[in-house]
């Protein structure tokens, strides 16, 4: 019970923070949805791939796009936090990406390239 109150004291404390702030504006959704922010983590693909992997908030919807602004992919992060798009195409090296994660009406908002694939060349 003692821990309860103190996490609902805590909670109130921020709320009131938060609509001192902001002049009564904010409403307790955006609050809570500001303090419960997608953990995100985008592994940076190969060129020559079809795949891109990462981490979201089990959930929430993964978008990516190229540089052109047109979608290549879209899932559902899994219960694991996981998410895997295939692409119809190849990536190219150094390829501009757009990685799109919105969960509970937030979006973040991922830049990465392809990496190279390095041909390491034997010297004699």
């Amino acid at each position: 019970m003692k821990k309860l109150m103190i996490i609902a004291a805590t909670l109130l404390a921020v709320i009131t923070v938060a609509l001192t702030t902001y002049g009564g504006d904010m409403v307790l959704s955006e609050i809570i949805t500001a303090r419960a922010a997608t953990k995100i983590q985008v592994n940076q693909p190969l060129e020559s791939t079809h795949k891109i992997t990462g981490r979201a908030k089990a959930g929430a919807t993964v978008v990516v796009k190229n540089d052109l602004g047109e979608v290549l992919g879209t899932t559902t992060a899994t219960q694991g936090d996981k998410f895997t798009i295939e692409t119809d195409e190849v990536l190219e090296a150094k390829e501009k990406l757009e990685i799109l994660i919105k969960s509970n009406g937030h979006t973040e908002k991922v830049t990465i390239k392809t990496a190279p694939i390095v041909h390491q060349v034997a010297t004699q």
